[in-house]
């Protein structure tokens, strides 16, 4: 018995051992099937796209066997070019392995196209292009007739057939009439435009005379509507229905408008232009202008034709109390002369922004004008509000000779009378500028204290000469420069009064001193008296 317990003992150890093993194996051959599933089964497919669609997601390369997040693209998307029909190789990962797939595109995909009927003359041979407007494919196509195109020897119609083809062999087929006439069958045209014999005629050099411009001109003078042009030839006849309509707005420019308080305005106060080719136009304007309250107001105007087109702007209408005054331009600087009788209204015009022009006074009594100095005139005027502008206009009274005259003296009065200091005080008073002086270089040259080398030389003539000394204008023989000669002590000297170091060399020259100055310049010897 004791035997017994012991066998069965070890009996079942080895059957629970036995049975241990089997479920390892069993395990074992479970998980092999498993890892076999997972790293020996593709995780990506090979896909086959249309000609034209995008790149696929990656999902769309994955097999159920793939995760998601351990797949990824290799190939760099730029380096696949969907415009190429064919076969691509494309890389993708998933964890640390490789698999390589196909993309294929493919262009299955006809041709579209716009087909279209054609009016021709009949000596006019055609293409199978003509009968289509627009195709459509991603690769190149070609378009054909099925069966030749005869062409015809008299005026009918014939049906086409044609046929556009891609690259790749794909086809779309059509049907089209052809009408062999001399009159285009329809014609459209915007009202205000006009329509020609050669608008209709296929062949306008050769049937000019089967259609009357009178008929044309008017449709061409007549409102939107749909006309009928009949044209023969013999026993045959050909009709062209013209149709106008008008589908252009007015064309509307307007402009804001201010008005004073209680002032009437109009839609007519705001437009600029206003035209349309019907001539016949509508104006609104919303909501109606309040010409009482003041300040601005924004306002709707509208501009219809008959057939309905629109156009609108929007304006502003600022309504306000006059307080500005009238403005008066035209008041320029006179420069009159002495004893004359100027016209102080020439070119001076005075205008309000509500009255426009108006009259204007002015009041001359401060000027004088027999004496040399500035004045001013006064202009008043005076808007129908009360608003008053006063404006002010300079006049000059010019001098004459005798004020030349009595301005020189009252200086030579106050100066001694040798040359040399007549000569330093022009040199130093009257500073040097490129100024010829006008019409009397001495009153400018001491009036304005500025002057060219001539002003200079005349300014020291002047006082000279009031001194009681004889004098001379003298020039190089280019008038490049000007001094004077003066009469002193019994001989003739160069005497220069122009401010320049190098003029002042010398006091009183003789002529050798003179040309040394000039720097290689000479005056003409025989015109002027010599200088010892």
């Amino acid at each position: 018995m004791k035997h017994m317990k012991t066998l069965i003992k070890s009996t079942a150890g080895k059957i629970i051992l036995i049975s241990i093993a089997v479920v390892l194996l069993l395990g074992a051959a479970f998980c092999g099937y498993h890892y076999y599933q997972y790293y020996q089964t593709p995780k990506f497919q090979n896909v086959t796209i249309e000609l034209g669609s995008p790149l696929p997601e990656l999902s769309t390369f994955m097999t159920e066997h793939a995760k998601p997040n351990k797949a990824a693209m290799v190939t760099p998307s730029e380096q696949i070019d969907l415009t190429l029909v064919g076969q691509q190789t494309l890389v993708f990962s998933h964890g640390r392995k490789t698999e390589s797939v196909i993309l294929t595109i493919v262009d299955t995909t006809a041709p579209t196209a716009v087909f279209h009927d054609v009016t021709a003359d009949i000596d006019t041979p055609l293409t199978p292009a003509d009968f289509v407007s627009d195709v459509f494919d991603l690769s190149t196509t070609t378009v054909d007739f099925t069966t030749p195109l005869i062409q015809p020897k008299s005026y009918g119609d014939a049906t086409v057939e044609l046929v556009v083809t891609d690259a790749y062999g794909n086809q779309t087929k059509g049907q089209c009439f052809v009408y062999y006439v001399w009159m285009q069958k329809t014609f459209a045209m915007e009202l205000g435009d006009t329509v020609e014999k050669a608008d209709l005629l296929l062949n306008p050099q050769k049937d000019d005379a089967l259609l009357d411009q009178a008929v044309l001109d008017e449709i061409n003078a007549s409102p939107p509507g749909i006309y009928t042009v009949t044209s023969t030839d013999g026993s045959q006849s050909s009709q062209c229905v013209i149709t106008v309509t008008d589908t252009l707005a007015p064309t509307l420019e307007v402009r804001n408008v201010s008005i004073d308080s209680g002032e009437s305005v109009s839609v007519d106060s705001f437009i600029v232009n206003l035209s349309d080719a019907s001539n016949e136009i509508t104006t609104a304007i919303s909501p109606a202008p309040n010409n009482k309250t003041l300040g601005k107001q924004t306002l709707t105007i509208t501009a219809t034709d008959p057939s309905g087109n629109t156009s609108q702007a929007t304006v502003t209408l600022s309504v306000y109390y006059d307080t500005k005054a009238p403005y008066i331009s035209g008041l320029t600087e006179m420069n009159v002369e002495k004893n004359s009788t100027p016209d102080y209204e020439a070119g001076v015009s005075a205008r309000d922004g509500k009255d426009g022009t108006v009259s204007f006074s002015y009041d001359t009594s401060k000027v004088d004008l027999t004496t040399v100095g500035t004045y001013y005139v006064s202009y008043t005027a005076t808007d129908s509000t009360g608003n008053t502008g006063t404006y002010y206009r300079k006049v000059v009274v010019s001098h004459d000779s005798s004020d030349t005259a009595a301005l020189v003296s009252s200086i030579a009065a106050g100066l001694d009378s040798s040359v040399e200091s007549l000569r330093n005080y022009v040199r130093s008073y009257i500073s040097y500028s490129y100024s010829w002086g006008g019409g009397d270089p001495v009153w400018y040259g001491f009036k304005n204290r500025s002057g060219n080398c001539y002003v200079h030389a005349m300014c020291l003539q002047a006082l000279l000469r009031e001194k009681g000394y004889s004098t001379q204008l003298i020039w190089c023989q280019d008038k490049s420069h000007y001094w004077n000669l003066v009469y002193i002590n019994g001989s003739w000297k160069h005497v220069d009064s122009t401010p320049s170091s190098l003029h002042s060399r010398y006091s009183l020259m003789n002529d050798e001193q003179r040309y040394s100055t000039l720097s290689g310049r000479d005056w003409d010897r025989e015109l002027w008296p010599e200088c010892p």
